[in-house]
């Protein structure tokens, strides 16, 4: 059985920025959702291009002054 090893954000604005960050506060990317729908995949890779680490992330959605700040789960 195949799993994707990807992570859909929704609900976003048509535009926003979302920066992911790990447990400990480490940035790990940074998002530019420019294409007008409600919703962004990320692939889990890393700034640097590396797959990430299971454990507890952290993302920031701004848009038009506002943010938004919750967290994630990687399991594997």
């Amino acid at each position: 059985r195949y799993f994707p090893k990807d992570l859909e954000f929704r609900n976003l604005p048509a535009q926003c920025t979302i920066d992911i960050y790990s447990l400990a506060g480490d940035h790990i990317k940074s998002i530019q959702h420019t294409n007008g729908t409600s919703y962004e995949t990320w692939d889990l890779q890393s700034r640097t291009n590396q797959e990430i680490a299971p454990g507890v992330y952290f993302y920031r959605v701004e848009a038009d002054g506002e943010v938004k700040i919750d967290k994630f789960v990687v399991v594997k």
